[in-house]
């Protein structure tokens, strides 16, 4: 990590937290500067070994390293065991320009980022966002990729429906005005033959 960046999250004040399962947490407010498509190092550490069940995105095509200890602010993990996986994190919210909107994309594991090469954030939302930001009319729009590999319209599949969670990532997040919805490949394919 860059070290004038280390800088320690706290949760109501507090450097650690204790979570319920199925709970999730905000942390307190960051004073950290940070330009677009700025790469992000978010270091956790657990009091005891982490819990067996727990979140990730498999389809993230990000690689997340994992190293036993608590050396959260080491600048280098050298015993660290790399994973194309995230766990743990959902999201990173930032505060902007009064005007911004968002853009939300929801969708199965063509939007999560099936085809995109790990660590280019090449995903179609990614490319989106470049272009967008590339014009001056469109430089106040981000786009939230809410993309869930396996996902399906109304069944389970390899998560929550998108039914079942346009509210939450489609309706839920501030400053959002439109949505890109490419979902139906996964129900298509489970679906009986004729």
């Amino acid at each position: 990590i860059e070290p004038q960046s280390n800088t320690v999250l706290t949760f109501g004040g507090s450097a650690s937290v204790t979570l319920a399962p199925g709970a999730t947490i905000t942390s307190d407010e960051l004073s950290l500067a940070v330009v677009a498509f700025a790469k992000l190092a978010i270091t956790l550490a657990f009091d005891d070994a982490p819990p067996s069940d727990i979140t990730g995105h498999p389809g993230s095509r990000t690689t997340s390293y994992l190293q036993p200890g608590a050396e959260v602010g080491a600048l280098e993990m050298s015993a660290a065991q790399a994973t194309d996986h995230w766990y743990f994190l959902s999201e990173v919210d930032v505060l902007t320009d009064a005007r911004a909107r968002a853009i939300v994309t929801l969708g199965d594991s063509l939007t999560d980022g099936r085809g995109s090469i790990t660590n280019e954030n090449n995903r179609w939302p990614n490319l989106l966002s470049r272009r967008l930001l590339a014009r001056a009319d469109t430089a106040l729009l981000s786009v939230l990729n809410q993309g869930a590999g396996g996902n399906r319209v109304l069944e389970q599949g390899l998560g929550v429906p998108a039914l079942a969670r346009f509210e939450r990532d489609v309706l839920g997040p501030p400053g959002v005005r439109w949505a890109v919805i490419l979902e139906g490949i996964n129900d298509l394919g489970a679906a009986p033959p004729a």
